[in-house]
């Protein structure tokens, strides 16, 4: 729900590794969880299959995945979100995506959330995305100039 969230939000995917060669992009994927959300527990690493070729002496084997350390600084930096918007955002992300199943929120919940109850964060993600919007067409028109 969180990565879903994240999505329709920025029009991005949240965990997106780069790499083309399947092992390391599966590495670099478990990275980004690790980065955003914390350890992975100890039962989520030992039950996967494929464990051994991810983890050495129970300890992520480690690549390079951006600068950004958290989802608010991936929306302040990356996506030039107001840093009020993206706290919010964030910590609502951040509750959605708990590692933990059984600390997931329910929907009800969710819709509790200030995030969801104020009707300023919809106005705010409406100029968001107007603002996308407008710097979409601009890179349209520099590419076509330049072409």
């Amino acid at each position: 729900m969180g990565c879903l969230a994240y999505e329709l939000a920025t029009g991005d995917y949240l965990f997106n590794p780069t790499y083309s060669d399947d092992n390391d992009r599966d590495i670099e994927h478990l990275n980004l969880f690790t980065k955003y959300l914390g350890e992975l527990p100890r039962y989520f690493q030992r039950r996967g299959k494929y464990a051994n070729s991810y983890y050495r002496n129970n300890r992520l084997i480690r690549v390079n995945v951006g600068r950004e350390s958290s989802i608010y600084e991936l929306l302040t930096y990356k996506k030039k979100w107001p840093s009020q918007i993206a706290d919010l955002f964030a910590n609502f992300l951040e509750m959605l995506l708990n590692l933990d199943p059984a600390k997931r929120p329910s929907a009800i919940r969710c819709l509790d959330h200030p995030f969801m109850t104020d009707v300023h964060n919809f106005s705010a993600m409406h100029h968001l995305y107007l603002r996308k919007e407008w710097s979409d067409v601009e890179d349209e028109e520099d590419s076509y100039m330049s072409g």
